[in-house]
């Protein structure tokens, strides 16, 4: 693995063939240009930007993290009209819904805390789409979660597999 220490975020950012896609070198360009003034609304989108920024590299990363477990990615930030699940995978026979959780400390809440009953009743709703809309009648939704840990200087993934029970319905 290739390693890089990210100079405006403070961690490190790179993975071997992880490349920021478009949102992430956008926020950094309007972080590098952005003044940080006096007024809330200033810096909580200076804030914004940044959680932002963390969020994509967080993604970046464990999408690389799961190409190494041997998972086959078949969606980046899938969307539709009932919302978004961060990546959708396929290892085998099964197909996976991937939420991703980055941090950079853990002094509060841990990630697996932050994955409540709302949404995964959420990412079940998403999951329904998907598998409707490409017309995937047979097959079943299973759900993972990566936490990405970027408090160290190597950012650390770990997978929770069949981190909850789909719940269908709207």
């Amino acid at each position: 693995m290739k390693i890089g220490v990210g100079p405006l975020l403070g961690f490190v950012i790179g993975v071997t063939d992880v490349v920021a896609d478009q949102s992430f070198l956008i926020a950094i360009k309007a972080l590098s240009s952005h003044r940080v003034g006096a007024g809330n609304t200033e810096e909580k989108s200076l804030q914004d930007l940044f959680k932002k920024a963390l969020g994509t590299e967080g993604e970046a990363i464990a999408a690389n993290f799961l190409k190494e477990c041997g998972y086959t990615l078949l969606e980046k930030n899938y969307r539709c009209r009932l919302g978004e699940v961060d990546l959708v995978g396929k290892k085998g026979e099964g197909l996976y819904f991937i939420e991703v959780k980055t941090r950079r400390s853990f002094d509060s809440v841990s990630p697996r805390e932050l994955i409540s009953k709302q949404k995964q009743k959420h990412l079940s709703k998403v999951a329904q789409h998907y598998l409707s809309h490409k017309k995937l009648y047979d097959c079943s939704a299973r759900f993972l979660v990566v936490i990405v840990d970027c408090s160290g200087e190597i950012p650390q993934c770990e997978l929770i597999e069949d981190a909850f029970v789909s719940s269908w319905g709207y």
